[in-house]
């Protein structure tokens, strides 16, 4: 039987970004963000990264930035490492960014996802996310997504 770990869902300070960076590169090979993208949207946006640890270790984060109008934002990128998926962590880290865009005035998340990544896009709905439609090469080319919204005020 798998032990359940406590996780602490926090604001993404500067030291985690080492670790936000590797799991990134873990995940996303050279597709992921660099580090040096991750210490700039700190900067930009310290109210949008959320941070997920477990005995101290980062197992996830969520990233939000704003989006051409003032009153909406994107959620930029949720992962939890692999071995600690399945306890929530993704819920948590996503209900963190939706109250922090909903506290700074927004009124809408977007999001994107890959249209097989049927547990995320599971994820979105149940967060009361809805389907705002395919597009095709969204992230570049053969880099179809599913955009997704979050009306929030």
């Amino acid at each position: 039987m798998m032990q359940k770990l406590l996780s602490n869902i926090c604001a993404g300070q500067a030291e985690d970004i080492p670790a936000i960076s590797a799991l990134e590169r873990a995940y996303y090979g050279v597709e992921s963000y660099p580090a040096g993208f991750l210490y700039q949207a700190l900067a930009q946006w310290p109210q949008g990264l959320w941070v997920a640890k477990q005995e101290h270790q980062v197992t996830g984060y969520a990233l939000v930035a704003p989006a051409q109008s003032p009153s909406e934002y994107w959620l930029m990128a949720a992962l939890v490492a692999e071995q600690a998926r399945g306890q929530g962590l993704g819920e948590k880290l996503c209900a963190s960014a939706i109250t922090s865009c909903a506290e700074l005035g927004a009124s809408k998340l977007w999001l994107s996802v890959a249209p097989d990544n049927h547990g995320a896009i599971r994820l979105y709905r149940k967060l009361g996310f809805v389907d705002g439609g395919q597009h095709a090469d969204f992230l570049g080319p053969g880099e179809h997504r599913l955009v997704m919204q979050l009306q929030l005020n």
